[in-house]
């Protein structure tokens, strides 16, 4: 007779290893399922990085303790293994076509402080994971690489996994299987969702790149076939780094916007001596939050039931939090008590992520290049703001603290400039009209192979959204 266990966890990322680890700790009988055969590589494009180390993130202060090797969270109360190398950031640029870069924080200002002043840390993520492993199979986590999961049926007494011709039952199934989740998608939970589109990602590892060691840079891009954005952080190795290029335009053209920022311009000084070490991809479906996770004894966590991505932090919150619901669902069961733990973590996602977090704020991260028309513009604005604003790595509060900046200025644009005044006012119009062609024009994806999309109706944007929106830049710009 098969084995039933009490989670099935589909995912072996961050929040997958760290709810299987979690449940395993507290006894329960655990498989973890990846469809990858080598469940520790990774082949994806990512920044692979630490976020947010000056702030909280979804309530907690990550450090990492290099003397004994643990990444921790605080007041979550949790910590985990990594030995691995790490590279510390100090600050975030963000360069305008023209070179001119707007600063969140002085890297060699920061380096004199040290650890403390870092914004957040490069990490390899094949050694996390590689860590990870080695702690679940530590509390008996069964592991099953090389499944891709294909059906998944809730029963009255919990729900079956099938796919690459095995079958698994457990009492509850947690579903951390990334931003293309298809269990979200076959259980009908992005049906209520509003999908924005997809971020489209090539990137690069590369040495002998000629910039700040320690700084991550931002750049756009104004091509012919659309607008893109490059992305350059540093890896955990040093000498390395990790070049992206990202654009929601599926139109766009990444080989070529890469070989743009490689070769030419400001950036293409910084490449001269470059050599490429590896290339990946990725495709990223885009949404807003998942505010109901749990259903048919499903709980959706981490990337698949956030924006786009939750970062690192997040998703080893959410599996350290999932495992710990489970651990207390199972229990709740076997003492035949009022259950509660399900509707304890919805209310923490909710209060930790849906209402902490402007979702549609993380969205406008590419919103620039929609609203100001030409270099030139953007070169303008970016201009405008010379000194250093506070060192910053959060994407949801990065873009917040420009934007207060460039709202003071707002009185000297219209008057120096009009014609780019009146290109901010799209800045208040309703987000899913500035997209909105953009949306039209792409679909989203799933890990699972033939799930097919279904039809989502356009966006509609009411008159009271538009006066709302223009109302509130009129009132700024006063």
């Amino acid at each position: 007779m098969a084995k039933k266990y009490d989670v099935i966890i589909v995912g072996a990322g961050p929040a997958g290893f760290m709810a299987a680890r979690t449940a395993g700790e507290n006894g329960l009988d655990v498989a973890l399922l990846d469809k990858k055969k080598d469940i520790t590589s990774f082949n994806r494009s990512c920044a692979q990085t630490l976020v947010s180390m000056t702030e909280p993130y979804m309530g907690n202060l990550v450090v990492l303790n290099s003397r004994d090797n643990r990444i921790s969270l605080s007041p979550g109360g949790f910590s985990l293994k990594y030995d691995g190398p790490h590279t510390n950031m100090y600050a975030w640029s963000f360069y305008a076509p023209s070179g001119h870069p707007v600063r969140l924080g002085v890297a060699a200002e920061s380096r004199k402080i040290g650890d403390l002043a870092r914004i957040g840390v490069a990490i390899d993520k094949e050694i996390l994971f590689q860590n990870l492993l080695d702690e679940v199979k530590a509390v008996s986590v069964d592991v099953f690489p090389g499944i891709q999961v294909e059906k998944v049926t809730p029963t009255a007494e919990g729900v079956i996994i099938e796919g690459s011709g095995q079958s698994f039952e457990g009492t509850y199934c947690i579903a951390a299987d990334g931003v293309n989740s298809g269990i979200a998608e076959m259980l009908e939970m992005n049906d209520d969702r509003y999908y924005w589109c997809n971020l489209n990602v090539i990137s690069h590892y590369m040495s002998g790149v000629d910039t700040d060691p320690n700084t991550v840079i931002t750049s756009s891009g104004y091509l012919d076939d659309g607008k893109v954005l490059f992305f350059m952080a540093p890896r955990a190795f040093e000498g390395e780094f990790n070049v992206q290029i990202l654009s929601i335009d599926p139109r766009v053209n990444l080989k070529k916007a890469m070989e743009h920022f490689l070769t030419q311009g400001f950036t293409g000084e910084w490449f001269k001596n470059a050599k490429k070490l590896r290339s990946m991809s990725a495709i990223c479906s885009c949404y807003d939050p998942i505010e109901e996770p749990f259903k048919d004894n499903v709980l959706v966590i981490s990337d698949a039931a956030s924006t786009q991505e939750i970062e690192n932090i997040g998703a080893l919150m959410c599996g350290w939090k999932a495992g710990s619901t489970v651990s207390a669902a199972v229990r709740e069961r076997n003492l035949k008590l009022r259950p509660q733990a399900m509707s304890q973590y919805v209310n923490w996602w909710k209060e930790s992520f849906c209402n902490a977090y402007d979702h549609e704020a993380y969205m406008k991260n590419w919103i620039l290049t929609f609203v100001l028309t030409k270099p030139e513009k953007m070169s303008y604005a970016f201009g405008l703001l010379d000194a250093p604003l506070p060192a910053n790595f959060n994407p949801y509060t990065a873009g917040k603290i420009m934007g207060a900046k460039m709202a003071t200025l707002t009185p000297v644009i219209a008057q120096e400039r009009p014609d780019i005044w009146h290109e901010l006012v799209r800045l208040r119009w309703p987000l899913k009209e500035v997209y909105g062609e953009v949306t039209d024009v792409s679909k989203p994806i799933f890990d699972i192979p033939g799930l097919i999309p279904k039809a989502r109706p356009k966006a509609k944007v009411g008159r009271e959204a538009w006066v709302k929106s223009f109302g509130r830049f009129l009132k700024e710009k006063k």
